[in-house]
């Protein structure tokens, strides 16, 4: 068995207890049934509609709204069926058809299931418009803002049916919280982020995750991979605490769960002092991170911060290097364990092999910094 092959295997056992809604009441049990199973009928069941609604293409959803459609296209949804996942599923196409429930959910989007009906260019749209809000020929959406008129069967496709569900967190549980049996590292559920967010302060004041992953119903679902988002959300404080040492803490002031989250990303704190010339004369760094081993089977360590939380790192230089400023700032790598993934991944074909170079690729080309900070060093 090839490397390759080791890998999916335990990335399809990782997913086969598939994330289920966490939440309570309606919104919950329908999210449940919303995103169980095969989520979307074909097509043709959409009786009545007209060629854009037919389509399910989101460049003829954004024709009515365009809004919604220019935030999609520069999200991390509209990359849900990136290179990686596709390569992996041209390699396993049913072992791996699991992943299709999060990552490409409509059934027009599986070859596997969609027989005749399969929609490569929908497929590669990732998670689209219809993949949280067309079910069976019908589709589902928020309720009208307060002033809006409600929809009803004279707006296109026959208008749409309301839910409380759409601003509730367990929506986004379907696909970003693994239920009571699924995969655990060191006792901790693989992906647990609702969970996280319920145990937060955010939770308990019921400040669901769509209110700060989409404000105002924008559809950015911004995150990690976004320097601006992470940045506001946390604390940088870089201060002189001797003759010759330096602190700089990091603190998840605005974050609503474990920071990070799940176990792609790896957010390094690094503090260096320099002399005159700009030269690094001294330097530490600790690590942010639930490291975990690329099987998912044994963990190294968890340093995640909890909100609240802070993460410290010290730094001490001698003082003949005379340094003249000292220098921090927060190295967010968002796809650090997808890189390591894609090193050792080992393509079944050449047209994969060039997905996984591009999705190694991707992931480098994700990292940033953010929190710099710099101050004079004081002669004591």
């Amino acid at each position: 068995m090839s490397t390759g092959q080791l890998l999916r295997g335990v990335i399809a056992v990782a997913l086969l207890a598939l994330p289920g809604a966490v939440g309570a009441g309606d919104a919950s049990d329908f999210s449940t049934q919303h995103f169980g199973g095969v989520p979307a009928a074909r097509v043709h069941l959409a009786e009545g509609w007209g060629p854009l609604e037919s389509s399910l293409l989101p460049d003829q959803c954004g024709t009515c709204h365009p809004q919604q459609l220019a935030d999609w296209r520069g999200s991390r949804h509209r990359q849900a069926m990136g290179p990686g996942v596709l390569a992996q599923l041209l390699d396993d196409p049913e072992g791996l058809d699991v992943c299709n429930r999060c990552h490409a959910p409509l059934l027009e989007q599986r070859p596997t299931h969609g027989g005749d009906a399969f929609r490569p260019d929908l497929r590669s749209a990732g998670l689209a418009c219809a993949s949280c809000h067309v079910r069976d020929g019908v589709v589902h959406g928020p309720p009208a803002r307060e002033g809006r008129a409600a929809p009803d069967e004279h707006f296109p496709h026959g208008g749409y049916q309301e839910h409380d569900a759409f601003e509730d967190a367990s929506f986004c549980g379907s696909c970003h919280q693994f239920d009571d049996g699924g995969r655990r590292v060191a006792g901790v559920l693989l992906e647990d982020t609702v969970a996280e967010w319920l145990a937060s302060p955010w939770g308990r004041r019921g400040e669901s995750c769509q209110s700060c992953h989409m404000p105002d119903r924008r559809h950015l679902w911004r995150g990690i991979h976004d320097p601006a988002f992470t940045e506001q959300a946390l604390g940088f404080e870089l201060e002189q605490t001797g003759r010759t040492s330096a602190r700089y803490a990091v603190t998840s002031e605005r974050v609503g769960h474990r920071f990070p989250t799940y176990v792609t990303p790896r957010v390094s704190l690094v503090i260096q002092a320099l002399d005159a010339a700009g030269e690094v004369v001294a330097q530490n760094a600790t690590v942010v991170q639930r490291r975990v081993d690329l099987a998912l089977s044994t963990q190294a360590f968890d340093t995640r911060l909890h909100p609240g939380e802070s993460a410290v790192v010290e730094l001490e230089w001698r003082r003949r290097d005379r340094p003249a400023t000292v220098r921090a700032r927060l190295l967010v790598e968002p796809d650090e364990f997808y890189r390591r993934f894609f090193e050792v991944y080992r393509a079944q074909s050449p047209s994969s092999a060039a997905l996984i170079q591009q999705a190694r690729q991707d992931a480098v080309d994700s990292v940033y910094v953010v929190g710099v900070r710099e101050l004079e060093v004081r002669r004591r």
